[in-house]
């Protein structure tokens, strides 16, 4: 894992902090970033995004900010695509 020793630490966690760092002369570009479920959340899919930097990365079904429909459901559901407050596919 990457560590930001020594830089200043934003409000939203040192998984968003690393994955900012690392991509900070990228934005603008249409790339494309895979985290694991460490690093995956709502407030770093919102910034890259401002950036022009897509994201995909998988999340725990215990995940706190799960949309509601899944988080009634979530032992059944096994994927999801999600996509700017949209469910586009939910296999259960």
């Amino acid at each position: 894992m990457y560590h930001t020793t020594g830089a200043k630490k934003s409000k939203f966690g040192q998984p968003y902090d690393v994955c900012d760092k690392l991509l900070a002369n990228h934005g603008g570009k249409n790339h494309h970033l895979v985290v694991d479920n460490y690093y995956t959340s709502i407030d770093l899919a919102e910034q890259m995004l401002l950036k022009e930097i897509y994201i995909t990365g998988t999340i725990r079904r215990n995940w706190r900010n799960l949309p509601p429909l899944v988080q009634k459901n979530r032992r059944k559901v096994k994927l999801l695509q999600y996509v700017r407050d949209k469910c586009l596919h939910w296999a259960g």
